[in-house]
C-alpha cells in the first residue's frame, strides 16, 4: 500500500501563467520562496517552506502561517513534509522533528533516540503499517509507530550505511531500499544488510537519485546513467537508447496510484510518464510542467506538481489552473 498522502519537494518563485490549446490549466500562485515540501490532504494544501508551515484552503483561498512566532518551532525553515494515517503532519529540520496534530505542534529530538548529532534530516516516508520513517544523512533510520521510536544505525543494528541518503523505499516484505549518491544501492531487512554494487549486481552507477518500489515489487531505480528496474534476479535498464525516455540523467521518481511511474529527467525540460507500455513525454511544448517541476498525487488519483511559485492539478487528462492568490510572505 503506497501512501495515501503524497509528498511534493519544491522550490516556489513568482512566474507567468502559460495558455496550452486543447487544455484547461489551473494554476496556484504564492508569494513564498523555495518551499521545500507540499503535501495535498483532502482540500488543504500544507507547504513547508523557509519561512515557515502554511496551511491553504484550496476550496476558500484562505491561509494559515505557522513559524516560530506562533508555534513551537526551533527553526523558521521546515524541511520535508508528510502526513500520516491519522492526519499528524511530520516535519522537521536537522536533527529536530515536529509533529502537527491540528491543535499542537511537538517538538522530538532525534539525538534522544540514537540518530548522531551530526546526522541531517532527509526524506520521511510510511509504510505499509503506516509507520512514519525519517532517513537521516550520516545517521541511519528513525522509526516512529505511534508509541514507541526505534533508531537503526551501524551502532545498535544491522544497518551498515549511514552515509547520504537520497531515497528510500520499501518492499513487499518490508524490506526497505536505499538508495545513496556515491554508495551504490542497499536493501535493509531489518536485521541485516545487502548491499548492490559493480561486483555483484547489473547497477548502472553508484550515483542513485531516486528509488520506488511498484505494487508488482519491482524496484526502480534513478540514475544520471538512465533507469532501471530490478525484480530481485534480473536488471532491466531504460535510457533514450533502447527506450521512450527523451535523456539518461533521471533525478526523480514517483508512483501515482495506478501505478504509473513518472520520472523527472535532469538538464532537459522533459517529463515522463510510464504506463509499463509507452512514454508520454511532458515539456512546455504541450504543457505547463516541465522537468524541474516536483510532482506526485494525491489519494484521487490527481496529479499535482509544483514548481516557480504555481500548483498545477492534472486531472481526467486535463490541467487545472488555481488563480487565488494567497497572503504568503516572500522568504529568500
Amino acid at each position: 500500500m503506497k501512501n495515501l498522502l503524497t509528498i511534493i519537494i519544491v522550490s516556489i518563485f513568482y512566474t507567468n501563467l502559460l495558455a496550452q490549446q486543447n487544455q484547461e490549466w489551473k494554476a496556484f500562485h504564492s508569494g513564498v520562496n523555495l518551499s521545500s515540501a507540499i503535501a495535498i490532504e483532502n482540500d488543504t494544501m500544507w507547504i513547508a517552506t523557509l519561512g515557515g508551515l502554511f496551511k491553504y484552503n484550496l476550496n476558500t483561498g484562505s491561509s494559515i502561517k505557522y513559524d516560530r512566532t506562533n508555534a513551537n518551532f526551533l527553526y523558521y525553515e521546515i524541511t520535508n513534509l508528510v502526513v500520516d494515517n491519522q492526519g499528524n503532519k511530520w516535519f522537521g529540520n536537522g536533527n529536530f522533528i515536529i509533529k502537527y496534530d491540528g491543535n499542537s505542534f511537538t517538538n522530538f529530538n532525534a539525538i534522544d533516540y540514537g540518530i548522531p548529532v551530526y546526522a541531517s534530516l532527509g526524506r520521511i516516508k510510511l509504510d505499509q503499517q503506516g509507520n512514519v520513517w525519517f532517513a537521516f544523512d550520516y545517521g541511519g533510520l528513525l522509526k516512529f509507530n505511534g508509541t514507541n521510536w526505534q533508531s537503526y544505525t551501524p551502532d545498535n543494528s544491522g544497518l551498515t550505511f549511514a552515509g547520504p541518503i537520497t531515497d528510500f523505499d520499501f518492499d513487499a516484505d518490508g524490506s526497505i531500499w536505499i538508495g545513496s549518491y556515491g554508495y551504490f544501492l542497499f536493501n535493509f531487512n531489518g536485521t541485516s544488510t545487502t548491499v548492490y554494487d559493480y561486483n555483484n549486481s547489473g547497477i548502472l552507477s553508484h550515483l542513485i537519485t531516486s528509488i520506488v518500489v511498484d505494487s508488482q515489487n519491482n524496484k526502480w531505480i534513478g540514475t544520471p546513467m538512465g533507469l532501471q528496474k530490478f525484480n530481485n534476479q534480473n536488471w532491466i535498464t531504460y535510457n533514450s537508447f533502447n527506450s521512450g525516455l527523451p535523456g539518461n540523467h533521471v533525478t526523480r521518481l514517483s508512483l501515482d496510484h495506478q501505478n504509473n511511474l513518472w520520472i523527472s529527467i535532469g538538464y532537459s525540460d522533459y517529463l515522463v510518464k510510464y504506463d509499463n507500455v509507452s512514454w508520454q513525454i511532458y515539456d512546455y511544448s504541450n504543457s505547463p510542467v516541465s522537468a524541474d517541476y516536483i510532482f506526485a498525487d494525491d489519494q484521487n488519483g490527481n496529479m499535482w506538481f509544483a514548481r516557480y511559485g504555481n500548483v498545477y492539478r492534472l486531472q481526467n487528462n486535463n490541467w487545472l489552473q488555481y488563480n487565488n492568490y494567497t497572503d504568503f510572505k516572500l522568504y529568500t
